[in-house]
């Protein structure tokens, strides 16, 4: 009896010892099938997270590459309009101010260029291309008209960065088309409002207004319509048309003359 009780408590201890055996395994089990499924949701996780990531790169890439491919556009252009100029100035037999005309156009050109790679410049980069392009234009126009460039003082113009030579096409047309019949006293405001993190621009010249403009010359300048194009991308608007403000001043009050475009680019600060 003692030899069979012995045995029987054996028998129960290695039925306990396998019991916990079995135990730690099937623990083992639950963790190893619980780590691989935390491991599977985290791996999951990750690519979801770099999946998306690389797909706003390159719908960011897209957006860089179609901004580049208007810059590049607007340049030729540009250039085009600049270099009939000039020959407008060689037939006529004035070598000096042909001479200064292509040097301004040069050193233009050269800002131009230079931002023209870049989908963002400092708003100070930007003002010395309107400059420039101003006093390129009264040069050609023998200083017949004058201008005004306000910008508010909560405006950082070294570290505030704005997309390029988007200001440039307005001022383009004001000059040629609004200023085109030699208008007395011609002047072209150019302003520029911070508010609510949004820069307000807006072109404003006493010209004969964009009513008459347009019925003198129905196309509209490519350069706009490039324009139009970069504010949409920019501002992430299907509707381009409302991107840009235009108001004949004579449709407001019949004793003013003019023009006024307006717009707005996000506000974009350089750390």
């Amino acid at each position: 009896m003692k030899y069979e009780t012995s045995q029987k408590e054996q028998k129960i201890k290695i039925l306990e010892k396998n019991k916990q055996l079995s135990d730690a395994k099937n623990q083992r089990n639950f963790w190893l099938i619980t780590g691989l499924i935390i491991l599977f949701i985290l791996f999951a996780i990750i690519y979801f997270l770099a999946h998306n990531r690389q797909k706003l790169r390159n719908k960011q890439k897209e957006i860089e590459t179609e901004q580049k491919l208007l810059r590049l556009q607007m340049n030729p252009h540009f250039i085009f309009n600049a270099i009939f100029a000039i020959q407008n100035f060689i037939y006529e037999n004035d070598t000096e101010k042909s001479s200064l005309y292509l040097s301004n156009f040069a050193k233009l050109m050269r800002l131009i260029l230079e931002s023209s790679r870049k989908n963002l410049i400092t708003f100070q980069d930007e003002l010395k291309i309107i400059e420039y392009y101003i006093q390129f234009q009264q040069l050609r126009r023998e200083n017949s008209f004058d201008y005004k460039i306000n910008i508010s003082e909560n405006i950082d113009t070294e570290n505030t960065l704005v997309p390029p030579m988007l200001v440039q096409p307005f001022i383009e047309n004001a000059i040629e088309h609004g200023f085109e019949d030699n208008i007395e006293n011609a002047l072209l405001k150019i302003n520029f409002n911070l508010k609510n993190n949004y820069i307000f621009v807006s072109i404003e010249d006493n010209g004969k207004g964009i009513k008459k403009a347009n019925k003198k010359s129905k196309h509209q300048s490519l350069a706009t319509e490039i324009t139009e194009e970069r504010l949409s991308i920019i501002l992430k608007t299907k509707n381009k048309e409302n991107n840009i403000k235009i108001i004949d001043l004579q449709m407001i009050d019949k004793t003013k003359k003019g023009t006024i475009i307006s717009f707005k680019i996000p506000f974009i600060e350089e750390f």
